[in-house]
């Protein structure tokens, strides 16, 4: 069984264990988010049969990891039956095989339904995924219009399991503006940080920051990410179209770096494209 022993303000993963933060390096209290409770999305009665959860992974705590939920086992104490997802390993599908045969984690393409697990942590899990069923068992993940996603930022199909963490870990935030196509590709645009605030992004201006991602370069999307729209009724300086997002989705490092600007008095960095 798999258990996880953190308060309702920090954010574990599913394989990981531990008394304490302090025990556990892949745990952290998330700094509060601007206005949405995004808890409000993931409680216990959320958790259904036949639903997909994104859940928090082992590498930097971002919710690149996949279960299949096959039954809510109890509501009090807390218990899921789950089955892990993995990538399917294929030649043809982004033409990417090296980075699947490497571990890298792979959150978009088809999946295959893995060892059958029991689970008591609630706060292991960031939010549900759409998904379709395909032949033989697989199931299919793909970033969809409306969706907000992290991308890596440096990404190179020449990754492998040697590529260095800190070239990695870092992210863009974009949204998604159609639905995948294997000809076409997936069109997004990218979001930058509104100024005075810690989880309040919008669309980018600029015009170019719009971009196609063909197949070959899917793998570039790292995580999707929970999100909140917000009505321009949560603050009278909120620009039209802003989303806010879920700080347990951010990277710790974006995060540590707004956090102390605004603790040492500092002024919050204005809008920069990410």
């Amino acid at each position: 069984m798999v258990q996880i022993h953190h308060s309702s303000s920090s954010r574990g993963n599913l394989f990981t264990a531990a008394e304490n933060e302090d025990e556990d390096p892949m745990s952290y209290t998330v700094p509060d988010r601007d206005f949405h409770d995004f808890d409000k999305d993931r409680t216990e009665e959320s958790f259904q049969s036949g639903q997909v959860w994104a859940s928090y992974g082992d590498k930097d705590g971002m919710p690149h990891s996949y279960v299949l939920i096959k039954k809510r086992l109890s509501l009090s104490p807390f218990k899921l039956g789950i089955n892990f997802l993995h990538g399917a390993r294929t030649r043809i599908e982004f033409r990417s095989f090296d980075w699947v045969s490497s571990d890298l984690r792979k959150t978009c393409g088809d999946f295959r339904i893995g060892m059958y697990e029991t689970c008591s942590a609630l706060n292991a899990f960031s939010h549900q995924i759409t998904w379709d069923k395909g032949p033989r068992g697989i199931i299919s993940i793909y970033p969809r219009k409306g969706d907000i996603w992290a991308v890596y930022q440096n990404w190179s199909s020449d990754w492998n399991g040697n590529t260095p963490d800190n070239v990695m870990q870092l992210y863009d935030l974009v949204e998604v503006l159609d639905d995948y196509d294997a000809e076409h590709g997936i069109s997004v645009a990218a979001l930058i940080k509104v100024a005075g605030f810690r989880t309040v992004f919008r669309r980018c201006p600029d015009g170019y920051a719009i971009k196609r991602i063909m197949k070959e370069e899917m793998l570039r999307f790292s995580h999707q990410v929970p999100f909140y729209r917000m009505t321009e009724e949560e603050a009278p300086d909120v620009p039209m179209g802003c989303y806010e997002i879920d700080p347990a989705a951010l990277s710790k490092e974006l995060l540590e770096e707004i956090t102390e600007a605004v603790e040492e008095g500092n002024e919050i960095p204005g809008e920069e494209a990410i």
